[in-house]
């Protein structure tokens, strides 16, 4: 199907659809490239305004643009920006796993009625053949690839699911194609042109240097103490990155403790929580923002003052990205990095264990097929109903090595492990212990599953949103699955428990003949590589931390490829020698 693209002058376009008046750096150059119909590589840093480099393309040319996005949130905040400039809900969509059926097809009758200018959809989706049918039939404008670092095993954020792209391009070969990141060393931009076939892209770099931002380091055991002490200096919002969703938590009750009006996020929370917690910050009822790495993607918030990290990230790429939130209005902003050699211990501890031993791969495979009593040579694209914990308590198998074992399985290409099974059911009892008790004293039905979750879950409950299996407390409690839902559903209405069920069962998938577990032909050279490009990362954030020496800046501008750029003048080492 040819499509004819309207006349148009880029400049009216972006006043008539965004309202603004002027391009920011080289967005003009790249959205005439794009309209040329040229495949187009574009690494710009935090806050440069990259989304608007295919959004604008997208509502000038005729068709639907298809856009791979790695996060159902950064999807939705997208899609709410674009209709928020537009009189029509149909402009924008997303397709991906957290829509129900009729809520998909809603989409694509949107889609294929020739309503909609952009589709973003997940790279997972990209597996179902409904879904290629359906993209078959859609007038595609171009692709965009964003966070297309992601396709990388060099990058900092590698996702297999991203791999699923090649379907785009060989469903449409010629067509034209966009790839945006923020973050990507000379190394990863070669990867990302050949995983994506871009051909002769045009490559727009902008350099990482943020004059503004102020960089600094420091080292001590009373992190949160000295957060708190920095803050006080700082004037204007501000976010805090911490790396585990319990010390979000924790975090936040220490700064309101210190009466700093603080909120925190972080993916373990409901859709709505989320959205309250970051329009609390965005308006200003919080003025700091306590978050895991899940916070940040696609938030356009330009006055933030200060950035800090309480925990080792695990890249540089990971840690400019985070840092470059900070001083997007171009005023300066404070950027500063939390830690003590216990830190670097357990991050070099943690990084160990996400490889776990070929032997004990295998041996979590041969558990598999035993769990399901798989003959050898059956069960290829067979999916199942899988229960984590009976299953790791049935052959004995530790939490984290063998939830690492079915990353290395997937990765592989051997399994696959529905969304269910990574954002499992989630519990958190949002009142104190007396107030419990009170409750368990007037209401005895309900008391032993009270107790059953208090036994199975402890504490964490009080603190934040924990991952609950319903099978494993109806085993413990010998009633149904069924009816323990019901029940916790009765106390999620009393205000006792907020409950998030899963959206369907966890489920594993066979995506090959069961092997003999021996025989299983495991890439060990690719995974002991993987290794080695993950402690090459984690050593040269290690390196920056604790570096006393050289400009901060320069640093991060030398890891990126950028060479022979003076001095900032402005980081903690730089002023050290003033």
């Amino acid at each position: 199907m040819s499509l004819t693209t309207p006349k148009y002058n880029v400049k009216d376009a972006l006043k008539s659809h965004f309202g603004f008046d002027q391009f920011k750096g080289a967005q003009e150059q790249i959205i005439e490239n794009v309209l040329a119909g040229r495949n187009t590589f574009v690494l710009m840093p935090t806050g440069g305004g990259k989304s608007l480099c295919y959004q604008l393309p997208s509502l000038i040319l005729a068709g639907t643009s298809i856009i791979v996005s790695p996060l159902i949130a950064l999807m939705k905040n997208q899609v709410d920006a674009v209709r928020g400039f537009s009189q029509t809900g149909q402009i924008a969509h997303f397709m991906n796993s957290s829509l129900s059926k009729a809520e998909i097809a809603q989409v694509k009758s949107d889609v294929l009625s020739g309503q909609t200018k952009m589709l973003y959809v997940a790279p997972e989706s990209l597996t179902k053949k409904e879904n290629i049918d359906f993209l078959s039939a859609v007038p595609i404008s171009f692709f965009a690839i964003d966070e297309a670092h992601c396709i990388s095993e060099w990058g900092h954020d590698f996702s297999p699911a991203y791999f699923n792209i090649y379907i785009l391009r060989e469903l449409k070969p010629k067509m034209a194609c966009i790839a945006l990141t923020a973050t990507a060393t000379p190394k990863v931009e070669e990867d990302i042109k050949a995983k994506l076939a871009l051909k002769m892209p045009q490559v727009f770099k902008a350099s990482y240097a943020r004059q503004k931002l102020l960089f600094s380091c420091v080292k001590t055991e009373m992190k949160a103490r000295a957060m708190l002490e920095h803050s006080a200096m700082k004037q204007g919002r501000g976010i805090v990155y911490a790396r585990s969703r319990k010390a979000t938590k924790e975090l936040t009750l220490f700064f309101l403790k210190h009466h700093i009006p603080t909120t925190f996020y972080h993916a373990g929370l409901s859709h709505h929580e989320r959205q309250e917690a970051m329009q609390k910050w965005m308006k200003g009822g919080a003025r700091v923002m306590v978050a895991t790495n899940a916070f940040g993607m696609g938030i356009d918030k330009d006055d933030v003052r200060f950035v800090f990290h309480y925990d080792l990230p695990e890249s540089l790429e990971a840690y400019y990205q985070e840092a470059g939130r900070a001083g997007r209005d171009g005023k300066e902003a404070h950027c500063v990095l939390f830690y003590f050699d216990g830190d670097i211990q357990l991050a070099r501890q943690k990084l160990e264990s996400s490889f776990p031993p070929i032997d004990y791969i295998r041996n979590v495979y041969q558990s598999l097929a035993n769990y399901f009593q798989l003959a050898v040579g059956s069960a290829e694209l067979e999916a199942f109903d899988f229960d984590f914990d009976d299953f790791r308590s049935r052959y004995k198998l530790e939490v984290v090595p063998s939830y690492n074992a079915l990353k290395k399985l997937e990765e592989e290409g051997y399994i696959h492990l529905n969304e269910s099974f990574h954002t499992p059911s989630k519990a958190y009892i949002p009142i104190s212990y007396e107030q419990l008790y009170e409750f368990q004293v007037k209401y005895p039905r309900l008391d032993p599953f009270i107790k059953a979750l208090l036994r199975l879950y402890g504490g964490d409950l009080f603190t934040h949103f924990t991952m609950i299996s319903e099978a494993k407390l109806a085993k413990l409690m010998q009633v149904s699955v069924s009816e323990l839902v019901s029940n916790l559903e009765i106390l999620h209405k009393q205000g006792i428990l907020h409950y998030q069920p899963t959206n369907s069962k966890p489920k594993l998938t066979f995506l090959t003949p069961r092997y003999d577990a021996r025989n299983l032909p495991l890439n060990k050279k690719k995974m002991d590589e993987l290794k080695q490009r993950k402690v090459h990362k984690q050593e040269e954030m290690i390196h920056y931390a604790k570096a006393d020496r050289m400009c901060r800046m320069t640093f991060i501008l030398e890891y990126f490829g950028e060479e022979n750029y003076p001095k900032c003048g402005n980081c903690d080492n730089c002023l050290v020698k003033i």
